[in-house]
């Protein structure tokens, strides 16, 4: 990722102080520093494939998380954990807290984190040095372990209980298996054993490498509630991945079982007035970001804080 523009930047820096302020944050600051740290300003996200998951492809996936008791492997700053605390909606239905487990190596990452989301307990560790710790402590499983992971063969200090091969988002599954009833993940397309982002007809396909992954972990990836994610291609910052959102049940890996010739099922249409919702969003912030780029006087968020 090149450098930031001089816009980027600022904001950047609004976001650190923020975290640096000596306040409880509001929800509206929370996700301000959310949308506007940025990764690339760490000298190893490169190396250690930290990529940020975007907003609105965080609030689809909360939609294929469930139980109390949440692991987020890899947490970053804890975007995908804050979009599946889901506190008014528990709380309405009657239903306890989520218990949130972030597990982070990079120190900074977790320092902004807690900050983000102050009710998790982080863990600065390396994800594959957690069933050690685990073991250690005395975890029981977790109702749900989720991740947006790196992708592809990025450096990393050992390897899985089962998984032998090279890619780093087979690892962190292999991990996941070990420590939680079912998962839920944000991954490359090449590495599911389906293609329904981006596609004009959703088929059933399996690389070599799937295939090495499901036969060494007896992992079966299913297909989640039919999120295109191209539509948040363009969102990431420094990449433009063609991710899908996968699910596991590691109890029962049958139920996610699709025959060869079988083609994963039809999502249902999201409502309209939800994509309404996210459009008139979407605009309001695309023309925010280009009066700031054009350099209209606006208030700056510290202004109203």
């Amino acid at each position: 990722m090149g450098k930031l523009t001089r816009a980027a930047a600022r904001l950047h820096a609004q976001a650190l102080d923020l975290v640096h302020a000596g306040h409880d944050l509001t929800e509206e600051e929370k996700e301000f520093i959310l949308d506007n740290y940025q990764e690339a300003e760490t000298t190893t996200h490169t190396l250690d494939g930290a990529f940020f998951t975007p907003s609105a492809l965080a609030q689809d996936f909360s939609h294929h998380v469930y139980g109390t008791t949440l692991l987020d492997l890899g947490a970053g700053i804890g975007r995908l954990s804050y979009h599946c605390v889901d506190r008014w909606i528990r709380d309405y239905q009657g239903q306890p807290p989520r218990e949130i487990v972030c597990v982070e190596k990079n120190p900074e990452y977790v320092a902004v984190g807690k900050r983000v989301l102050p009710e998790a307990r982080w863990i600065c560790a390396d994800i594959l040095d957690l069933p050690k710790i685990a073991a250690e402590e005395g975890w029981e499983l977790f109702d749900v372990a989720i991740s947006n992971p790196p992708f592809g063969r990025v450096r990393r200090t050992g390897s899985s209980p089962t998984y032998t091969g090279p890619l780093f988002e087979f690892h962190t599954l292999s991990i996941a298996q070990t420590l939680a009833r079912r998962g839920a993940f944000i991954l490359p397309q090449l590495s599911t054993p389906y293609r329904y982002s981006g596609a004009r007809d959703s088929t059933h396909h399996k690389t070599a490498d799937y295939q090495k992954f499901e036969d060494e972990t007896g992992i079966v990836l299913g297909f989640g509630i039919g999120v295109d994610t191209t539509q948040e291609q363009y969102a990431w910052r420094g990449v433009k991945p063609v991710t899908e959102i996968v699910v596991a049940d590691f109890q029962h890996p049958e139920e996610h079982a699709i025959a060869e010739d079988e083609e994963p099922s039809k999502p249902v249409k999201k409502k309209a007035k939800k994509l309404k919702a996210r459009k008139k969003k979407a605009k309001k912030k695309n023309k925010t970001r280009a009066a700031v780029l054009a350099g209209a006087d606006l208030p700056l968020f510290e202004e109203t804080i």
